[in-house]
């Protein structure tokens, strides 16, 4: 969110043209550190802005100075605004107005041509979310009861580093205390979400995620799936991943893990679809649908 803040801070200062780096502070709930080095960057950035010290001292933007909006194309205009209402829609109570700022410096109020929104139906997984994501920014230990792909439970501690959207959900990734290294949690089989008053050591970075090995090993599935289930093959496949055929129906070619996720996922589509390779999938859905067959058929 540096960018954004950036950005309000110039904007402040063009209407204000004078503040303080503690007044700065308080409204962007950073240190004053955070502030001064933001101060810097803008200067770097060629945007004219001092300082002085005393009682009327504080931070200014020279006189005369004009953000000039005619060196932004119509298409960056719009890219910007539309770039900051989907930081909006993560973060609604950090940037209520800035899209309404840049449309009224642009002189454009035109509908909203794109809107994103990353948030739930439900209620309860957007109070975890927002739960979450203020230990993120408060760097607070968390503890949770975390349920796996595999089924297994289990209670956690973690260090929340980082909210990260990938494939249609929300993953939390962190460093696991339990464990004693990075993790990747899913919000969605997170419960009992608590948030203590430790705070995360300075030493635990995002980059310790990003140093982890690559443990993806995936296999590649051939699935046709029925023409009545259209709409999920345009959803939840890229173009590249399916043909359509003569009857309507689709050949799709998906690669993931495998695991018991995947397993309750091919069964998703029953019974309009069917796994046509590898066999060792086939013979394991077979299975599973024997064993429900056998529950029902219990008296």
């Amino acid at each position: 969110m540096k960018n954004d803040r950036l950005f309000s801070i110039l904007y402040l200062l063009l209407n204000r043209q004078q503040t303080t780096a503690s007044a700065l502070a308080e409204k962007f709930e950073v240190s004053l550190r955070t502030i001064y080095r933001d101060i810097d960057t803008l200067c770097r950035a060629g945007i004219p802005i001092y300082t002085e010290r005393g009682q009327k001292g504080g931070i200014f933007l020279m006189e005369n100075c004009v953000l000039d909006k005619t060196s932004f194309a119509k298409r960056e205009q719009d890219e910007l605004i539309t770039a900051v209402e989907s930081a909006e829609a993560v973060r609604p109570d950090l940037l209520p107005s800035l899209s309404q700022k840049l449309r009224e410096f642009f002189d454009t109020q035109e509908n909203q041509k794109i809107e994103i929104d990353f948030t739930s139906w439900k209620p309860a997984e957007r109070e975890r979310f927002i739960l979450l994501r203020q230990a993120v920014l408060d760097k607070k230990i968390i503890s949770f009861t975390y349920h796996n792909s595999r089924g297994e439970i289990s209670q956690r501690k973690a260090a929340p580093l980082q909210l990260y959207f990938k494939a249609f959900a929300w993953y939390m990734i962190g460093f696991c205390f339990d464990a004693q290294e990075p993790r990747m949690f899913k919000l969605n089989r997170i419960q009992n979400l608590a948030v203590t008053e430790q705070l995360i050591p300075d030493s635990l970075t995002i980059t310790a995620y990003e140093q982890m090995p690559e443990t993806f090993e995936g296999i590649t599935i051939t699935l046709k799936i029925s023409a009545h289930l259209a709409y999920r093959v345009y959803d939840e496949f890229t173009q590249e991943e399916y043909t359509k055929q003569e009857d309507g129906s689709f050949l799709v070619h998906y690669t993931a893990p495998e695991n018991e996720w995947l397993y309750g996922y091919l069964l998703s589509f029953h019974p309009h679809a069917k796994v046509i390779a590898p066999d060792f999938v086939r013979a394991r859905i077979t299975a599973l649908l024997s064993e429900s067959l056998a529950i029902y058929q219990e008296k």
